[in-house]
């Protein structure tokens, strides 16, 4: 999903957090089947990732199809101090470092509340967890050193 696909899109949450010890612009779409990451994104982090059997095409909204071999295993979500992993396709998108899909949210037990765009899931020992999401903004976020610091001592 490009990220000019997104604006008129309420199923969605947007949110910064860190991914394996890395800020990044996260996309709670329930939408999207799978769980997706930004190929910049997974070359600044220097992983490598998997080549899988099957070859996974996604179509987005506005048409443009994408195909990946690629899945990146158990990358660490890190919010509020507790790790949840996720398999992400990797993919050549523009607009986000990681969507989070149906896949992710099935197996971690999902509720998006979109009015408030609070994210409800479960850890993998099995505690129920929020995440206070930031909705949808037509440009990508920008915060200073001084909110990043804020919210880190906020926990969010």
């Amino acid at each position: 999903m490009e990220g000019e696909e997104t604006e008129e899109a309420t199923n969605i949450v947007l949110g910064i957090l860190l991914v394996n010890h890395q800020y990044a612009c996260i996309l709670f779409d329930s939408g999207a089947t799978h769980s997706f990451v930004n190929s910049e994104f997974v070359k600044k982090l220097a992983s490598k990732p998997d080549v899988v059997d099957i070859q996974l095409y996604v179509t987005t909204p506005l048409g443009t199809i994408y195909h990946t071999d690629l899945i990146i295993r158990d990358w660490a979500i890190n919010v509020k101090r507790k790790t949840i992993p996720a398999d992400l396709a990797q993919l050549e998108m523009q607009g986000w470092d990681t969507i989070l899909g149906m896949d992710w949210s099935a197996k971690h037990k999902v509720i998006i509340g979109c009015e408030n765009k609070i994210i409800t899931f479960s850890t993998p020992e099995g505690e129920r967890m929020e995440f206070r999401g930031n909705g949808y903004q037509k440009t990508m976020p920008t915060i200073s050193a001084m909110q990043a610091f804020k919210m880190l001592r906020k926990e969010c």
